[in-house]
């Protein structure tokens, strides 16, 4: 049974679009801060809002 659940597990990775690397996903965080102008914790909504 697990090795059926493993090759289902790997069709269905095919599918999938490639992980952001932990670096990628910092330059991401990073961009949408500066772009946001927010320099505190209550101004999470203004990151959230970039895209």
């Amino acid at each position: 049974m697990a090795e059926k659940e493993a090759r289902e597990i790997s069709i269905l990775e095919q599918f999938l679009p490639e992980q952001l690397s932990e670096e990628e996903i910092l330059q991401e965080v990073n961009y949408a801060i500066a772009e946001s102008g927010a320099e505190s914790m209550q101004d999470m909504g203004k990151v959230r809002g970039v895209t």
